[in-house]
């Protein structure tokens, strides 16, 4: 996703923005407000957290796989949405790099980039929840319309 790029001047969580390429799209400038899970938790409830699975459960050094991340059956991002992973918790060590930061759903499933920086081999951690940090909002032609 070449057209999405991370704000650099605001490295705050809450502040975090993703930016349009008018060029590349044929639009005006917009921001793209990015959402804590917290506050898609409190809007749907009971959202329950994403599971990591692997084609790998242990990576040699300086190796990498594709981990599928499985939204959860009440997500209601579509097909296409794209989702900014600025922060992982609680699922991978800190020896395994992600090197994607932008990922689209495809089938109520995330596809993330990781590799193995360490000397060691390295185990990924399968059925381990995944937090993500911030989800871009979904913007549509009815919406852009509706606002102005």
């Amino acid at each position: 996703m070449d057209f999405l790029t991370r704000n650099a001047e605001s490295q705050s969580f809450q502040e975090s923005k993703l930016v349009l390429h008018p060029r590349e799209l044929g639009l005006d400038p917009e921001e793209i407000p990015l959402f804590p899970l917290s506050i898609l938790q409190k809007d749907a409830a009971c959202l329950p957290t994403p599971l990591v699975t692997a084609a790998r459960e242990v990576l040699a050094p300086c190796t990498g796989t594709h981990i599928r991340m499985k939204l959860p059956g009440t997500s209601a991002l579509p097909n296409g949405a794209p989702v900014y992973m600025e922060r992982i918790a609680d699922a991978l060590p800190a020896h395994l790099l992600i090197e994607n930061s932008v990922a689209n759903v495809k089938d109520r499933e995330l596809t993330l980039n990781v590799v193995n920086v360490s000397g060691r081999y390295a185990q990924i951690p399968r059925g381990a929840p995944l937090a993500i940090a911030t989800l871009c909002e979904v913007i549509t032609e009815e919406d852009e319309g509706a606002e102005e």
